[in-house]
């Protein structure tokens, strides 16, 4: 695969080891994040700030269903304190 979107060429990367994506205002005073499990990449689309993650849901049997568990951040703190949260919710993801 070459390219996902219309924006020009995509480079891919490898897989990530969890599925916690963040972005920061210009001033750094406000993170939003999301997390998903199964994530196994993540995107972003400038010059829009906006954040998309690829979620591996299979294989799932014919009418089977999967739980996934994930979170959306919106908050006034650093990255480093939004990690701190996240990892606080999602311990087992972590290795804390």
């Amino acid at each position: 695969m070459t390219h996902l979107e219309p924006y020009g060429p995509t480079q891919f990367q490898a897989d990530v080891d969890n599925g916690l994506v963040t972005r920061v205002n210009a001033d750094g005073t406000w993170v939003c994040g999301i997390f998903w499990e199964r994530t196994t990449h993540v995107s972003d689309h400038h010059p829009a700030d906006c954040l998309h993650a690829i979620v591996n849901l299979g294989p799932i049997a014919p009418k089977a269903k999967r739980a996934i568990r994930g979170k959306i951040y919106w908050a006034q703190l650093t990255k480093a304190e939004l990690r701190n949260r996240w990892a606080s919710d999602f311990p087992d993801k972590t290795g804390r």
